[in-house]
């Protein structure tokens, strides 16, 4: 689906018709800002298996494209194109228990362990430290960045989430260009409640009551 494709129930939901409000290129630049939101909150969407080439140690690197690493699969072999033995997490903390020198242990092209830490997303290490063999990983990857050059570019834009995510894309667009607006204007009441509905299906109820009561305060304020 391409993503100006969402354009015209975006126009219909803000009665900007004509594009004078809001226009394409402001219109898809929020739609990139709403994909990453959904990839945050749901990166099941945008998840990816694959063969990762090792370099030689135990630290390792997530390709550039990739946000977290989901799991470390088995081993592919020097050639990527051969399974091999499953690779299983572990805590670091007892790898160093038992052998605090094991960065510096001879390599080799099998992994058996990886250890993972959130707090640095794009960085896994392997024990035994690796020789230059593929492994199979699984990573939550970045949304493409959109290309704003011209209409033509913008119109070839593709959507990276699949269309099961079009209603959460179109709160997020709605609500965020209608909280542009000053907070005691309408729109900026209609705008906090497609907010609400886009946490409340992506599952964030703190953020979905927030904005829903900042939509009702209004409400209340305008009577």
């Amino acid at each position: 689906m391409k993503a100006v494709d969402l354009i015209p129930r975006i126009k219909q939901l803000t009665q900007d018709y004509l594009l004078e409000t809001y226009t394409q290129t402001h219109i898809l630049e929020v739609c990139y800002e709403a994909e990453c939101a959904i990839v945050t909150y749901k990166p099941e969407v945008n998840m990816v298996i694959e063969n990762r080439l090792t370099v030689v140690g135990t630290v390792q690197t997530l390709p550039a494209n990739s946000l977290k690493l989901v799991d470390v699969f088995n081993n592919m072999g020097v050639g990527g194109n051969t399974p091999g033995r499953s690779i299983k997490k572990i805590a670091r903390e007892e790898i160093d228990k038992i052998n605090p020198n094991w960065h510096a242990q001879a390599t080799s092209t099998e992994a058996e362990h990886y250890i993972y830490d959130p707090m640095i997303p794009k960085i896994f290490l392997v024990y035994p430290p690796a020789n230059a063999q593929y492994i199979r990983i699984c990573t939550v990857k970045e949304i493409p960045a959109y290309n704003f050059t011209s209409p033509t570019t913008e119109a070839a834009i593709d959507l990276t989430v699949t269309t099961d995510y079009v209603p959460q894309l179109t709160n997020y667009i709605v609500g965020k260009l209608m909280l542009r607006n000053s907070d005691r204007s309408p729109n900026y009441q209609r705008g906090a409640y497609f907010m609400s509905q886009f946490y409340q299906q992506m599952g964030v109820k703190d953020l979905a009551d927030q904005y829903l009561s900042e939509a009702n305060d209004g409400k209340k304020a305008a009577k």
